[in-house]
């Protein structure tokens, strides 16, 4: 449930009110602060289908008072239909209320209460319901006040610091904004930079909308300060069904609470959607700019460094030589939407934070894209020692925390000395993520191309139609077999040579029993595949990576 303003009043609140003076608590004094929402007198046995949570019932129990079995069920099924509370009046169809009813009243913590028998229902009712009316009033009043002064704070320029701002004066609150990638955006206290950090962030997966915690389990560490669960209230800030981000509200128990805190929050909420939606918007059309940019650079249409070094400083980007490209390609075997993991996993920030950590470098030394469907990531990597193995470091951060997405699979190009070699780095890059594509399927990896080995020897061939015929010599009969038979003896092929032809632990890779796999192995020798044939394996192993070479490309 969104946040929002009730009409209701507290049962400890009613019974101060004048009329009120006579009737008695009879049981139930643990649920007095439950809150009213309505009132409700009994005239028929079975109440249920006419009452609401949250409501007070009156009655004198003349509909049950005769039926033993209801009278002992009456208590604890108000309680189940989650009313606030009861009150009898007694003296004309019972003298006293039932002892048992007393004892299911005070174990429930269900307020009862006792009205003698001069009360009248409609008088009490009415002034129940002249005291919602004027605390509604009151609501209203403060709402619209609130409603209108943060829209001028809009109206005259304010941004959304401002609005923070101004929402903790009146809440005697620190407020945080962070994304719905739990990134911090802004925060009420002025300042050149925020501490602020998330130490529990189960509520992003609460499906709940609004939390207020109240255990004693850290959550955020704001200003040097460690918070607990119960001293935080998180608000999701929505649009609709999308999560814009998250208000973050630190309690002041010096302050206590503000009386119409909700109605705060939830005018608020409204506003500072708007502003993210703006944010959103505007993050996104200088995304659209940086993927120009970046096409642009790949496309060979920047002739000068210097022209492109000083292009990339408008996007707060260090590009220098040497550098480096990244490629990352997230999937998973639910074929959700690519593009959509991808700005998800640029929007975290997480690819650049672990590379500027792993690489010891600013992390405006990187920057992350989205381009041809892929992230790419270029890497000013001067005075990077040990390169590889920090490039290693990082990608395995990358995959671990992007996990969640699906398979990571990352490819990393050799340096790039010039404006020149940018295009054959990117494409270097994406014949590495192609072929281990083939060779991985559905799993995540990070691989290099310097370490591609004989596709790298493929790949300064020219001639592919050469390249085709020498796998068709070696393997067209087998290729011809699985496209009628669809007995996978190419995949078979390459895992028996993956482990050195060792059938048993063959067939536990294919998932396959070990007579299947001979199976599949007699096959072979009838299509001209020798295994036993060492020299024969050693061009039939290069057969099948010129093969996965070619479907890469």
């Amino acid at each position: 449930m969104k946040v929002g303003v009730q009409l209701k009043v507290t049962l400890n609140e009613i019974l101060k009110l004048e009329s009120f003076q006579e009737v008695k608590v009879a049981a139930g004094y643990n649920g007095l602060n439950n809150h009213i929402e309505n009132v409700y007198v009994m005239e028929v046995p079975d109440i249920s289908a006419y009452v609401d949570q949250g409501g007070l019932l009156f009655t004198t129990l003349y509909p049950i008072v005769d039926d033993a079995s209801a009278m002992e069920r009456f208590i604890p099924e108000l309680k189940k239909l989650g009313l606030a509370g009861v009150a009898i009046k007694v003296g004309r169809y019972i003298q006293e209320i039932p002892s048992y009813m007393l004892e299911q009243a005070d174990e429930l913590s269900f307020p009862l209460l006792r009205l003698p028998s001069s009360s009248n229902f409609s008088f009490l009712s009415n002034d129940i319901l002249t005291e919602l009316l004027g605390k509604k009033t009151k609501e209203l009043e403060f709402r619209e006040s609130i409603s209108s002064k943060l829209h001028t704070l809009l109206l005259s320029g304010a941004d959304i610091k401002d609005l923070l701002s101004y929402v903790s004066v009146v809440t005697s609150m620190e407020i945080v904004i962070i994304s719905e990638q739990l990134k911090f955006i802004e925060s009420s206290r002025y300042g050149e930079s925020v501490d602020f950090k998330i130490i529990d962030d189960s509520f992003y997966f609460k499906s709940i909308q609004s939390i207020d915690y109240s255990d004693a389990a850290p959550c955020i560490k704001f200003e040097g300060n460690t918070y607990l669960r119960k001293d935080v209230m998180i608000q999701p800030i929505d649009a609709g069904e999308k999560v814009l981000g998250y208000l973050i509200l630190i309690k002041n128990e010096k302050k206590g609470k503000l009386e119409h805190l909700d109605i705060v929050i939830e005018q608020a909420i409204i506003l500072l959607a708007f502003l993210l939606q703006n944010r959103q918007s505007l993050i996104q059309k200088e995304r659209n700019y940086l993927d120009n940019f970046i096409r642009d650079i790949i496309n060979e249409n920047y002739k000068f460094q210097s022209e492109l070094i000083e292009k990339a400083k408008v996007f707060k980007w260090n590009f220098h030589f040497p550098n480096t490209i990244i490629l990352i390609e997230i999937s998973n075997e639910f074929g959700d939407n690519k593009i959509a993991n991808h700005y998800k996993a640029i929007d975290s920030g997480i690819i650049p934070e672990e590379i500027a950590r792993s690489c010891e470098m600013p992390a405006e030394n990187c920057k992350v894209a989205l381009h041809d469907n892929r992230i790419i990531c270029f890497i000013s990597i001067a005075l990077v020692n040990d390169l590889s193995s920090k490039l290693k470091k990082a990608s395995e951060q990358i995959v671990q925390r992007l996990s969640s997405y699906g398979a990571v699979k990352i490819s990393i190009s050799n340096k790039i000395y010039s404006i020149e070699e940018i295009r054959t780095a990117y494409e270097d890059a994406v014949l590495v993520q192609n072929v281990y594509k083939e060779v991985y399927e559905s799993q995540s990896f990070i691989e290099f191309y310097q370490n591609i080995g004989i596709f790298r020897l493929f790949h300064l061939i020219d001639d592919k139609e050469y390249l085709k015929k020498y796998v068709d010599e070696k393997l067209g009969q087998v290729i011809m077999s699985d496209e009628k038979n669809d007995m996978e003896l190419i995949q078979t092929l390459k895992v028996l040579i993956r482990n050195n032809m060792n059938v048993k632990k063959s067939a536990d890779e294919l998932y396959i029993h070990y007579n299947s796999l001979r199976y599949r192995i007699g096959k072979l020798k009838e299509l001209g595949i020798e295994i036993k044939d060492g020299n024969e394996m050693i061009e039939i192993a290069v057969a099948c990576q010129l093969l996965s070479y070619l479907n890469a490309t």
